[in-house]
């Protein structure tokens, strides 16, 4: 009965690679051979990068004890599972005592992808070698070397070798161009999944936060190893782990399957030392309880302060206590529209702006500067409303400092400042339900800011109102000269020829505007918020 030993002797490469399967120091791994004329091929398939030089010293070793039939070259590969790509592969001749090295590492790989040599390129070695090219060829000096020999070619005299010297010029030059375009497609395949490979990335977020390991996903278990030497304990690095990897950090690296992160601690022998276990399901319901509480603030906390802002304008005592945030709110309306025009202005809680009447390049630029500020963080942390505001103001600051006429600017002065009790508390009103950079602390800021804003707006449209019924008049003079007083902002408006109908209609609109506008954003964010909600509710409605 013939032994497999015997068999591999004749050069079978199944035989040789179940031999080489049973004795090979490296395990667990999986040998594949396969064998062309003289040559073989041995594709040895592993968990973990084989160390290169003892694998080749260990094979060389066994086929000189071996000492197959009819095989003079060996190719060695060695492949990770998971990597299409081979992490390294050389070649050894086995009737030469030095081994001639074509190698890849993976650096190379990743680093220049030209440098790259595919699993065909060894038996396309013939086709190269009649065109006079290396392996590592480009397409543009691939047609430079066809064209240079059929040129040759053709100018030797004999016809008939000519012929048959062209039809296989021509056929290596064709293997060569659709293997290298081939290769470009791969290649660029390999190129766009290295940016959307969720693992790829998880890794790199790891590694920035100075957490270096191995991961592998089976089903819904992420698996993470780690040197034991850098991370002998493990209860600092999982809590960190538990901090970096929450559930919605993994739905941001689109690993939404993920129910288990298991973290491994392995020796320099490959054992798990020890071991940690982090459940993301419990942590999807805290992160359920976490969102329940952010919908309550975005949906009930913003009408239940509004709701608060009109009962303080109805308790007479408690409106003239919070009269002073209708004042700032009003001498801010004149300071915006003097600062957007380049105007220097100091709003002053008593009831009075001091305004330049120069315009003044400092405060043009200073602005400008401080919107830029503004755009630029909006931009570092990711806030589009932020970007767009910035940007729409910019473009308010540019038309009311260098295109508007200095009555325009003057009319929009006067204007201001009750439009200020209605633009200022809309926009504030507005942005509780937007997120602004961190150096504002919005978070906690927006809830006493909203209840300021709310408490003015309420007060100012429901004036304005009265004053369309005929119910109170329009505010003429000033707060400390009286309604006699020639300088108040409505008196203004009427030098500039504005009625008085006018000035209510115009008052009114803007009100109305803003108050539309505010409802308009609750009610989006209430249903974008609560979408499952609404469409359960719409759906037991149609049944």
């Amino acid at each position: 009965m013939t032994s497999l030993k015997q068999i591999g002797k004749k050069g079978d490469p199944d035989a040789i690679a179940t031999l080489l399967q049973k004795v090979c120091p490296q395990q667990p791994i999986q040998i594949q051979a396969t064998s062309k004329d003289n040559s073989l091929i041995l594709l040895l398939k592993s968990l973990d990068k084989l160390p290169q030089d003892s694998t080749v010293k260990f094979i060389e070793d066994f086929f000189s004890q071996l000492q197959p039939e009819n095989i003079n070259d060996i190719l060695i590969q060695n492949q990770v599972e998971g990597i299409d790509n081979f992490i390294w592969q050389i070649k050894i001749n086995l009737n030469s005592s030095m081994a001639n090295q074509e190698t890849v590492t993976l650096e190379e790989i990743e680093g220049n992808q030209t440098e790259k040599i595919t699993p065909q390129d060894h038996l396309l070695l013939p086709y190269y070698q009649q065109l006079n090219l290396e392996l590592d060829a480009t397409f543009e000096e691939l047609q430079t070397s066809y064209f240079q020999i059929k040129a040759q070619i053709k100018s030797q005299t004999n016809t008939i070798s000519n012929s048959q010297q062209l039809i296989t010029l021509k056929e290596a030059y064709q293997t060569i161009k659709n293997h290298l375009q081939e290769k470009a497609i791969i290649e660029s395949q390999i190129e766009s999944q290295k940016t959307i490979d969720p693992i790829t990335n998880l890794t790199q977020y790891l590694q920035d936060n100075d957490v270096k390991g191995k991961i592998n996903l089976i089903k819904e278990k992420l698996q993470i190893y780690l040197d034991l030497e850098s991370y002998p304990k493990s209860q600092p690095i999982s809590q960190k782990i538990d901090t970096l990897l929450t559930k919605k950090q993994l739905n941001y690296f689109h690993l939404t399957m993920v129910e288990t992160i298991l973290i491994f601690g392995i020796n320099s022998q490959e054992k798990i030392s020890w071991r940690k276990t982090l459940d993301r399901q419990k942590l999807t319901e805290k992160e359920k309880m976490d969102g329940v509480i952010k919908v309550i603030e975005n949906s009930a906390i913003f009408p239940i302060l509004s709701i608060l802002a009109i009962l303080m304008n109805v308790i007479p005592i408690i409106q003239f206590l919070l009269r002073g945030i209708n004042i700032w709110f009003h001498e801010f309306g004149h300071a915006i529209v003097a600062w957007l025009g380049g105007h220097k202005a100091i709003p002053l809680p008593f009831g009075w702006t001091n305004i330049s009447e120069e315009k003044s390049l400092f405060v043009y630029f200073g602005v400008l500067c401080l919107l830029g500020l503004l755009f630029w963080k909006g931009k570092q942390e990711q806030k589009p409303w932020v970007m767009i505001l910035a940007v729409c103001l910019v473009i308010i600051q540019f038309v009311m400092t260098w295109l508007i006429s200095e009555t325009t600017f003057y009319t929009l002065l006067y204007f201001g400042g009750i439009a200020g009790e209605f633009y200022i508390c809309t926009l504030l009103m507005v942005s509780f339900f937007f997120s602004f950079p961190k150096y504002f602390n919005w978070e906690f800021y927006r809830f006493p800011v909203v209840f300021g804003a709310a408490f003015t707006f309420w007060n100012s449209l429901w004036f304005w109102w009265q004053i369309d019924q005929g119910e109170v008049s329009i505010p003429w003079g000033t707060l400390w000269g009286g309604e006699n007083d020639a300088g108040g902002d409505m008196n203004q408006l009427v030098e500039f020829g504005w009625n008085d109908q006018q000035i209510i209609n115009t008052y009114n609109f803007l009100g109305n505007s803003c108050f539309i506008i505010i409802l308009a954003t609750y009610f989006y964010f209430l249903f974008k918020n609560n979408r499952i909600f609404f469409s359960d509710l719409l759906q037991r409605f149609k049944s």
